[in-house]
Formats: C-alpha cells, structure tokens, sequence
C-alpha cells in the first residue's frame, strides 16, 4: 500500500449494506470503501503530523506550525509574516506592525541583549533572566528610555548576579567598551531600586492593600567570591 494510503477506521458503505473498512487516499483527498471501492467522502484533510521541514528557499515553506510562544511579549510572540528576508514588502509589513506595536520596547530590547549574550557567551538562563526583568520592567512603566546599552548591560549584570554566574562589570563591558563602568554601575544601583519598589507595590496589591512586612522583594543579592574562583584560575 502507498504511504499516502492508509486503512483507517470502520464505516458505513450504502453499497455493501453494513460497515466496512475504509482506505484513505490522503494524495487525492478520499475516503473509499475497501471492498466495492465506493469513494465515500471527498476532499478529507490529512490531520496527521507534519515531520518534515521544507528549508528549502526555492520552493514554498510547508511547515505548518509557527514559532513558539513568547511569554516575554503581551502579544505572545504571534503576529503574522508579510514577505520573505530583507525584501521590500517585509520592510513595509514591519514599519507598519511596529508603529503600533506594544512590543516594539521590549523587542528592541530583546534584541540587543541578545548581540550581549553573544558577545560575553553567556548561557540560555541569563538570556531569559535578563527578559524576565525586562518584562517586569515594562509591566511597571518603567522600561521608557532605558533600551540602551549602559541601561541593558546592568541589566545582564543584575541577571548574572541573580542566577548565581559570577561576572564582573568589567567583564560584562566587553560587549560594549565604549559604555562607561561607572555609568553601568550607577544603574544597575537604580534598577535594584526601582524593582524592589515595584515588587513591593505588587506584593502589596496582592495583600489587598494590606501589610507586607514579611513579603520577598526583588533583588540581585551578593555575589560570593567563590564564583569568580573557577574562571579567574582557568586564565593561570
């Protein structure tokens, strides 16, 4: 039998009188009786998986799933795609999407912390740290004007502190030399402000406005000298 022909489930054929076993010819798009060869149904959709992938640029992309979800993003990361690479009906399709776009920040942001993971080759986790604390950034209005560099590398500095990788500010300036480390430093010190204040504001919305004394705040926390150790002896 063809690989675009299947036996599948049991039904009901007026020609046979009872039921009987049905071949499906996904190709032509029929259910057909196997024992008269009476075509049942017309036109059926092939609802198996899809396991290959079409990279193929000369011919069309058959994939018939999307990206994944972004949770980093309101919109989740969909939106529909205008065109192929750098060409002019895609330039206009993204102008347009971006003009009123709620993500626009964020994926600016996104994006350049992503050249920082590449040029420091930091891990998945710091990447998706330093999204995180974009995200509670923009859900608390205070994102505005700090998708720069001197802004994003504190960032990256309070991710790498947060998930326990030691790493300097002087190391953390090799993706951008040109930013100053005090600038950096000066704020990372605001951040750490600004999201302790925002983290107690919605631990205090989520008390109903009652005290929370005892509740967790955000915070980059200290960073032990043991977790410079392994990489500064490496350079021995």
């Amino acid at each position: 039998m063809p690989a675009n022909v299947q036996a599948r489930d049991i039904m009901e054929c007026p020609e046979c009188k009872g039921k009987t076993q049905i071949v499906v010819d996904y190709a032509q798009g029929s259910v057909i009786c196997r024992n008269c060869g009476l075509i049942l149904e017309m036109s059926c959709i092939d609802d198996s998986q899809e396991w290959r992938t079409f990279s193929d640029s000369s011919g069309p992309d058959r994939n018939r799933v999307g990206g994944t979800t972004n949770n980093m993003l309101h919109s989740g990361g969909l939106g529909t795609s205008v065109g192929f690479g750098n060409s002019r009906l895609a330039r206009t399709h993204m102008i347009a999407v971006n003009s009123d776009n709620v993500d626009r920040t964020l994926n600016k942001g996104h994006k350049i912390l992503r050249d920082i993971m590449d040029a420091l080759a930091l891990p998945d986790n710091i990447y998706t740290r330093c999204c995180q604390i974009l995200k509670q950034m923009d859900d608390n209005g205070l994102l505005k004007g700090k998708t720069n560099y001197p802004w994003l590398l504190a960032v990256t500095y309070m991710a790498c502190r947060q998930e326990g990788a030691g790493r300097s500010i002087k190391e953390i300036l090799a993706a951008q030399p040109t930013v100053k480390d005090k600038e950096v430093a000066k704020n990372f010190w605001r951040l750490e402000k600004m999201l302790q204040k925002a983290s107690v504001q919605e631990a205090r919305t989520a008390a109903g406005g009652g005290p929370v004394s005892g509740a967790k705040v955000g915070g980059a926390g200290a960073v032990a000298g043991d977790t410079f150790m392994p990489r500064y002896c490496n350079r021995l």
